[in-house]
């Protein structure tokens, strides 16, 4: 009776310690963050990324903009940018994302406005970025590369680090 508890109890532990590790792996694996500077304010610049999903879910696709530090700034680059219910410069992008080869989505986006903002860390400074969304889409296991290019000039960027973002998008409600 009580080598059979203690195989039971060594049982349960073992299978307590296998799920803890899983959990522990899970919550380890960070999720899809990719972005990488572009000039937005040049026709045919390009940023790409190359990436692997395994997971089927949503991805977001954006367009990120530094708002500066100073107050006059932000208000003028808010200006630019467009935030709420104000469109801001209209910029013009092609997005083509590529999944095993194969074209899976390819668009021109008019990108408006801003919807809130973002944090990110570059070369090695923490950077307040206004989002500019360009599309969420619902991604199945893959090799993928994402490719953006914006497709006419917009000097009004011009002095405003951007950057094309790629990220695991799962919103609270």
């Amino acid at each position: 009776m009580i080598i059979a508890t203690v195989i039971t109890w060594l049982r349960y532990r073992k299978n307590k310690m296998i799920l803890l590790a899983c959990f522990w792996l899970v919550a380890c694996t960070e999720p899809l963050h990719l972005y990488q500077p572009i000039d937005v304010t040049r026709a045919g610049q390009t940023a790409r990324f190359d990436f692997k999903i395994h997971t089927k879910g949503d991805y977001r696709f954006a367009l990120l903009f530094d708002t500066g530090s100073d107050f006059n700034e932000r208000r003028r680059r808010f200006n630019i940018f467009g935030e709420q219910d104000e469109r801001g410069v209209a910029l013009t992008v092609s997005l083509v994302i590529v999944k095993d080869g194969h074209v899976f989505f390819d668009e021109k986006i008019k990108s408006i406005g801003t919807e809130w903002t973002q944090h990110i860390r570059y070369e090695g400074k923490e950077i307040n970025t206004a989002v500019r969304n360009l599309n969420i889409l619902t991604l199945p296991p893959g090799n993928y590369q994402a490719t953006v290019s914006p497709l006419s000039d917009t000097p009004e960027f011009n002095g405003i680090l951007s950057f094309f973002d790629v990220d695991f998008f799962n919103p609270k409600i």
